[in-house]
Parts: structure tokens; sequence; C-alpha cells
């Protein structure tokens, strides 16, 4: 098996964060998810402008050029961008796409690693793409190179075991903090 690195990000707070990089298998699984959904919405869109094509051939071809280029490029940065990194694959396989700092992925970030997706899918079969996530210690394709991206697992946080019943005024972050104390110091005192 490879030897997968993990990639450290220090944030300004000087809090080391730890980002797992997405494996090529997980990649490639979303990779056909979306895909796949992605030909369904060009399906759908040209069924639903094949009347089009009949009564005003030249406008229904646009219709659906368009339509297919705005589908085929707009749903992955769509989603990266909207949806916290996550395409329906990605999502179903696990991973995101975030900044290398581990920030969320921009707009600009988000549309430069999927137009320059066109590089990564040359000779055939995503050659360039494979080879140099392959190549790369954190599974990065050319796009995620170029854009400052990283693919990383998606791990989910262990949600609370018990929630505090603490008035609303000491858990809003618009208090001061020497509120917040007193009203938890209060609230123990009163349980007892």
């Amino acid at each position: 098996a490879m030897r997968q690195e993990r990639a450290l990000v220090l944030t300004p707070e000087h809090v080391e964060l730890t980002l797992t990089p997405a494996g090529l298998g997980r990649r490639f699984w979303a990779f056909v998810i979306d895909l796949f959904i992605r030909i369904l919405f060009v399906l759908v869109l040209a069924f639903l402008t094949a009347t089009g094509l009949y009564v005003l051939p030249g406008v229904g071809r646009a219709l659906i050029s368009t339509g297919a280029f705005l589908i085929w490029h707009g749903y992955p940065i769509y989603f990266e961008v909207r949806h916290a990194g996550r395409t329906p694959g990605k999502r179903a396989a696990g991973i995101r796409v975030v900044d290398r700092k581990g920030l969320p992925v921009t707009f600009m970030q988000s549309m430069v690693r999927n137009i320059t997706r066109a590089l990564d899918a040359l000779p055939l079969g995503y050659g360039v793409g494979t080879t140099t996530a392959l190549l790369n210690r954190h599974n990065r394709r050319l796009g995620d190179l170029i854009a400052d991206t990283l693919v990383i697992e998606d791990h989910h946080p262990a949600r609370p075991r018990e929630r505090l019943d603490l008035p609303t005024e000491a858990t809003s972050l618009r208090q001061p903090i020497f509120i917040w104390y007193e009203n938890v110091i209060h609230c123990d005192l009163t349980r007892h």
C-alpha cells in the first residue's frame, strides 16, 4: 500500500489542524457518481428541449449546447462553493475539497480546478491528473495544484452526548464572558 501523508495546517492562533487527503479510490468513486448525475441532467435538458429542435432548430440546439455547458462546468463549481466543498458524489464518497490551508474553497479556486479538469483528462482517461496525483504526496491533481486546493476525507465531529440546560444569555457569544460565567455558576448553584 502507498504511504499517504497527512496535511498539517497551522492556524494564525497557532492551532495545528491535521487534514487527511482523500485517496484516489474515493476520488474516483465521487467522480463516477457526479459524472452519472451530470449525464442525467444533460439528458433531461435534451428531452425537455427536444420539441424546440423541431419548432426552432437553431434555438433548440443553442439551448441544449448552452445548458449542457452550464451543467457540465457549473455543477461542480456550484456544489463545491455552496455546499462546503461537497458535490453529491463527494458527499457519498465521504470527501470534500478545501483550500490548501483547510479553509472553504472559493468560487475562483473551484472554477480554476474544474476548468483545468480538461488538462487533467489528457491524453486519455485522466492520464495527466492520475499521474500528477500519484506523484504528489497529498494526491493533488493538476487542477488542485493550480487552484491551491486539497481534497480531504470528510470527518464529521462527534456529537456531544448531553446538552447543558443553560439560560439563553449564557450561551450567547454576544454576552461578555464574565456574565456567562456568572450565569453558569448561578445555574449550577440552583440545581442543588
